[in-house]
């Protein structure tokens, strides 16, 4: 949870800073690397690529999904995908809503230990179940994943990652400070 806490906190530094500070990059967390995958790419895709590489999935974050079940559903989706463990993390659960734009079901879903492949099955028939598809972004990457490599090797396998069709960037999970 730390290290969730530590990368929105990341985040929030580097929005918020005013033009006269300065932001210093000291050092990044070893053994940890953060993937952005490409809008445009499915769960197998993605699946795939976990699996081809086979470390450990710390999350995934930032997957949209929409359903094409009628909206009168939503609270049976939504009981349904909290109830799954591997979406579910220290009282953060999916975020399942009617979209007012396209009056769709869509949920809003963090992932957790997907390296596990009976999660990844698993959540392939909830798709199927449901009727979920990504939600593609306007631009930018649909999803990042914290995957775990062994320590010293973090740069290998930020190449490795960005040779990957699906891969969007690859990047160390760096720690940024202010300079003031």
């Amino acid at each position: 949870m730390r290290k969730i806490i530590l990368l929105f906190t990341m985040v929030g530094v580097l929005s918020s800073c005013m033009d006269n500070t300065q932001i210093v990059q000291t050092d990044y967390t070893p053994g940890d690397v953060l993937v952005g995958i490409k809008n445009g790419t499915d769960m197998d895709a993605i699946f795939d690529l976990i699996n081809t590489h086979n470390h450990e999935v710390v999350w995934m974050l930032w997957l949209d999904f929409k359903s094409n079940l009628p909206i009168d559903k939503l609270f049976e989706v939504k009981s349904k995908l909290q109830e799954k463990s591997y979406l579910t993390n220290n009282g953060l659960r999916p975020n399942v809503f009617v979209d007012q734009l396209t009056n769709q079901i869509t949920a809003s879903v963090s992932f957790y230990k997907m390296h596990n492949e009976t999660y990844q099955n698993d959540w392939l028939s909830t798709m199927t179940e449901f009727e979920l598809s990504i939600k593609q972004k306007q631009e930018g990457a649909i999803a990042l994943i914290y995957f775990k490599v062994p320590v010293g090797s973090e740069i290998e396998w930020i190449e490795r990652f960005r040779n990957e069709n699906v891969v969007e960037y690859a990047g160390l999970n760096q720690i940024v400070r202010s300079a003031d």
